[in-house]
């Protein structure tokens, strides 16, 4: 019989029920997801591999959107600037006969011709582009689009509902015009196309602004975790996996005299991970790890490196309190924890945890050490609550970590990969360093804002090629009057001042709503991160006066080139 989800997880429901009554499990839950589900949303430990982010494709997916909702807008507005032309066209064309049907079917004629070409050289431009775009997102070599049905569905449905958007103005409101009154003039004096216009101008640029803000946050956010003190020191540290044979691992310890023997590493430890790598990697543990004598015990999701003496020096993690392992204490009784252990016991200073035991797994050790916090990975996700425990063991000696002191770093590299054959002799040697394993933490961040920033970018082109039109057709049609302000004087600063004045104020209305609304998206998106920099007013300000910059220029281009021209040839002109 075929079983729907719904009726699995309840089935589950009462087995985890089953288990906690009978005390199999304490605060463990087993849960089911579809693996449809697992790409994007499922975000666990002990994942097969790293998984994307259903709110990022989403939001990126909701950009794209956006983006061709500012064309649809740009086509909208520039139909508009033209109704006077098309006013008097479609006055003329019911005068001779011409139906309201027909009136309507030419104007969604053009626009569904016009979709259809634009879509036509959006895909010229996808082929070319693709490579590029999947080198940038990270996606497979292999991916492509042309045999997937969804995307042409998708791409039909675009044009169609963009046909509809763009065409409706002209099919509806400039065909309902009366053609004595279109004919007269009088619709020359009518708001309505004026109001629609000034509104879709104020809409379009308020989404630009906050493309343009988001950017920038995302920008600033990935420089902020980049440069954020991560709590040691990952330059210049090596990390060369042990031989899987736990017999062999009994040779460690002749491995890191060796290297010790040379001047240009500074220190070599042994550990069971290391920073950089993600939390499955660790050793956890969320059950019988409490303070001895606790009022209350309390399950936490412990991590756990085992390591030895040389472990903290090498990574140069700090102490907040008490003492680093040495030979002399390096005993299976003593243990190391961080602060976001203590914080988690409700200790409230680092030296009042020093002498304090805990049990763990049944046997009590001794904190003689609290080491300050830092960062297991991207800066992105909170503190690991971390235990440090002696790691004498063949088994926990993973990974061998070497501090590079001087000299460069292929030379060194050549001189370890021959000092671990001659130790290792038959075992392969692998290695990388720990600065790339945190840099693969942040691809993620980065391919989000390479994309962003693209689209961002089509956004503000298309935006300015909407002023521009908007601005040209204005001018063309004040030409006349330009010429005759100039001939009674008027110079070419009052001309563009003249003109500028209503798109100004309008980008002016679009910057106080964009930002208004933008505040309170960004402080949401923020919320995300663990570590993340303040809203502050260069945030908004910067971007805000760039697009008035851009769109400044956007009107003096086409402004100073008329005011400029010669007075008589406009005035003529008949």
């Amino acid at each position: 019989d075929q079983v729907t989800f719904n009726s699995f997880v309840k089935t589950l429901d009462s087995f985890n029920d089953q288990l906690h009554k009978e005390g199999k499990m304490l605060s463990e839950k087993i849960l089911a997801q579809p693996i449809k589900d697992i790409h994007l949303y499922s975000h666990k430990s002990y994942e097969m591999g790293q998984n994307g982010d259903a709110t990022s494709v989403y939001f990126l997916l909701g950009v794209a959107l956006l983006v061709i909702v500012i064309a649809i807008v740009n086509y909208i507005n520039l139909s508009t600037s033209k109704s006077l032309d098309r006013a008097k066209e479609v006055g003329v064309r019911k005068v001779i006969g011409s139906s309201l049907a027909q009136l309507r079917a030419q104007f969604f004629t053009e626009s569904l011709l016009i979709n259809i070409f634009s879509a036509t050289l959006a895909l010229g431009l996808v082929v070319v582009s693709f490579p590029a775009f999947k080198a940038m997102a990270g996606l497979p070599l292999g991916l492509h689009f042309w045999n997937d049905a969804l995307f042409w569905r998708l791409l039909l449905f675009l044009v169609l509902i963009s046909t509809v958007l763009s065409g409706i103005f002209p099919a509806f409101v400039l065909s309902s015009f009366q053609p004595i009154q279109v004919l007269k003039g009088k619709f020359a004096h009518s708001g309505r196309g004026l109001l629609l216009r000034k509104g879709l101008v104020v809409f379009q640029f308020s989404i630009t602004l906050f493309l343009i803000i988001q950017t920038f946050t995302t920008r600033q956010q990935l420089t902020f975790m980049r440069n954020i003190d991560m709590g040691l020191n990952i330059e210049r540290t090596l990390v060369v996996p042990t031989p899987d044979d736990q017999a062999l691992r009994a040779s460690l310890q002749v491995l890191k005299d060796k290297l010790l023997d040379y001047a240009q590493f500074q220190s070599v430890s042994f550990s069971s991970s290391v920073p950089g790598q993600s939390t499955s990697e660790l050793s956890s543990s969320n059950a019988n790890i409490n303070l001895v004598g606790a009022l209350e015990e309390k399950a936490f999701n412990f991590y756990i490196y085992f390591m030895d003496e040389d472990f903290i020096p090498t990574m140069e993690m700090q102490l907040k309190a008490g003492e680093n392992f040495t030979k002399q204490n390096l005993i299976s009784e003593n243990i190391l924890v961080n602060e976001e252990s203590i914080k988690l016991w409700g200790i409230p200073d680092a030296e009042m945890a020093i002498g304090q035991q805990i049990d763990l797994w049944g046997k009590k050790r001794t904190i003689i050490g609290v080491v300050k916090n830092f960062h297991q990975g991207s800066a992105k996700n909170p503190y690991l609550p971390m235990l440090f425990v002696p790691g004498l063991r063949d088994w926990a000696q993973r990974f061998v970590s070497i501090r590079l002191q001087s000299g460069g770093l292929k030379e060194n590299l050549d001189l370890i990969k021959g000092v671990y054959a001659s130790v290792f002799p038959n075992s392969p040697f692998d290695y990388f360093f720990m600065d790339q394993e945190f840099d693969k933490q942040y691809r993620y961040e980065e391919q989000f804002q390479a994309i962003f920033g693209t689209l961002t970018g089509f956004a503000i082109l298309i935006s300015c090629l909407g002023l521009f039109g908007l601005v040209s057709f204005t001018v063309a049609n004040r030409t006349k009057e330009i010429g005759l302000r100039k001939v009674l004087g008027a110079g070419t600063g009052q001309i563009v001042a003249l003109i500028s004045k209503d798109f100004i104020s309008l980008i002016f209305i679009a910057l106080f709503i964009s930002t208004t609304i933008t505040y309170f998206i960004i402080q949401r998106w923020l919320e995300q991160y663990s570590f993340r920099i303040d809203l502050n007013i260069w945030l908004f300000a910067i971007p805000a006066a760039g697009i008035l910059v851009i769109s400044l220029l956007t009107i003096l281009t086409k402004t100073i080139q008329v005011s400029s021209a010669n007075p008589v040839k406009a005035l003529k002109d008949e």
